[in-house]
């Protein structure tokens, strides 16, 4: 095969015309329902529109659009307050750990000072409580404007379905967007008889018992079954900006979206929320303060949660640990930028789509398809240009979204057609010689102005000195005669 005949057929263009348009039209209808497809395109939005990719929401279809996103930090929030029960030396609780009705008495009491948001990082496990004194827990709980359980989670070998509670504050895997197979995996709360609340009480998590800690991320997502369960933090915080759950997007290694109007939280490929440093302490109290009436000032306060925590000795040094950090996750979650505006930009007609593509398609496979390589290097790449800039234009001046990796790919696939797919060369017919055969099928030949012609030349005379060779023999014998 000669050099520049890569992939002869015989209908060059029409080959690259048709293999760029039926790209461009899958694109178009299933780029935004492929994640990975849609991230490419989002990434190649971004560049055109000159703005960072976290600024760039929707999923780029019609029926939601690109949308550019401008964020702010918002002004310093209150940070949480922290009830903490340690061992009562004193006798203020009935037992210890507390049973149901001090720890209903301590939700009264909460309610009375002014909490609306309750974290519950205590956890709640009791053998055979009394039915009145755990009914008037539940119905206390069930009036905080949010009420938040805490729980540890982890993987063992006896699954359980998922606890109702996290239920009711989660979302379904399947609307997780990114590679979500790096996130934790849990199946069980590793505790006897857990107490999952009230009615309207939900759940977070308050440590993954099988993952290792870091001391600079904290995870804010796991999987349990076919749910996406939060931790304890991120579900108050959701609770208290009154989010939907079907609000709430998470796309892994980006961020996670607490409404279209909500925070923007960061998150790594595991799901994992990175701890700043500096941030102010929490106000912080026994919770047997409650009884007397004096708590501190700023520990409730009507912007900011109030948790109750373990303080006992006995606790396991993890758990401590994530108890001393929860304040700083709190107040560093409340602290992420918040979206302050929005530019809704929209695709075109599908129609109108449907009629631009096909243009840049067949007219650009007429223009640059079946020219010499060097031809139609140049002129794809010019083509690719012409097509990204134009692109580029719609977004600044017209606000409109075309699916820029759909136009953007079938310009390539014509640049690329161009290059790989060359006319075919005709075969000749059979028995004739090769002073019949045409340039086009004779490359080689052609390659040398005139060779053909003083070949034939030398054919030529070649045969007329035989034969006059011939003749001369003849002549030869007869004089011998």
């Amino acid at each position: 095969m000669s050099r520049g005949r890569v992939f002869p057929t015989p209908h060059p263009r029409l080959a690259t015309a048709a293999t760029a348009l039926a790209a461009g039209l899958v694109l178009l209808a299933a780029g935004p329902r492929i994640p990975r497809l849609e991230q490419a395109d989002r990434e190649l939005f971004a560049r055109l529109a000159g703005m960072p990719l976290e600024e760039v929401e929707g999923e780029g279809s019609h029926a939601d659009p690109r949308r550019v996103e401008a964020l702010g930090v918002p002004a310093a929030p209150s940070p949480p307050g922290v009830l903490g029960i340690g061992d009562d030396p004193e006798g203020y609780f009935e037992a210890m750990p507390p049973p149901p009705a001090d720890f209903a008495v301590l939700f009264s009491r909460l309610r009375q000072a002014g909490a609306r948001h309750l974290g519950m990082a205590f956890t709640a496990d009791w053998n055979a409580p009394d039915p009145t004194a755990l009914h008037a827990l539940r119905t206390q709980l069930d009036h905080f404007d949010a009420a938040v359980l805490g729980f540890p989670l982890a993987y063992s070998g006896s699954p359980r379905p998922v606890a109702e509670p996290f239920v009711r504050r989660s979302i379904p895997y399947f609307k997780v967007r990114g590679e979500a197979s790096r996130l934790p995996v849990v199946n069980s709360i590793p505790l006897a008889t857990p107490e999952l609340g009230g009615e309207a009480s939900t759940a977070g998590f308050t440590r993954l018992v099988n993952e290792p800690a870091d001391p600079g991320f904290v995870p804010l997502i796991a999987r349990w079954d076919d749910r996406i369960v939060f931790a304890l933090p991120l579900a108050l915080e959701i609770a208290r900006s009154g989010v939907a759950d079907d609000e709430v997007r998470v796309i892994v290694g980006e961020e996670i979206q607490l409404g279209r109007d909500g925070a923007r939280i960061p998150i790594d490929e595991r799901g994992r929320f990175r701890v700043p440093g500096g941030l102010p302490g929490a106000v912080t109290a026994p919770a047997t303060e409650l009884f007397g009436g004096t708590l501190p000032e700023g520990l409730v306060s009507a912007d900011a949660p109030v948790y109750l925590t373990d303080r006992r000795a006995d606790i396991a040094a993890a758990d401590r640990a994530w108890l001393e950090r929860l304040p700083v996750v709190d107040l560093a979650l409340r602290r992420t930028p918040r979206v302050t505006g929005t530019t809704e930009l929209p695709r075109p007609d599908p129609l109108v789509e449907l009629v631009a593509l096909s243009v840049l398609v067949l007219v650009s496979a007429f223009l640059v398809a079946g020219r010499r390589v060097r031809t139609a290097f140049l002129g794809g790449a010019v083509l690719l240009a012409l097509v990204l800039g134009v692109l580029q234009l719609l977004i600044h001046r017209a606000a409109v979204a075309p699916m820029p990796l759909a136009f953007s790919a079938a310009a390539g696939l014509v640049w690329i057609g161009a290059l790989l797919l060359r006319p075919q060369a005709s075969a000749g017919t059979p028995g004739q010689g090769s002073g019949k055969t045409s340039k086009k099928a004779s490359p080689e030949a052609g390659s040398r102005p005139g060779e053909g012609e003083a070949a034939g030349k030398g054919d030529t005379a070649r045969g007329r000195k035989a034969a006059g060779g011939k003749g001369r023999a003849k002549s030869r014998k007869r004089r011998r005669r």
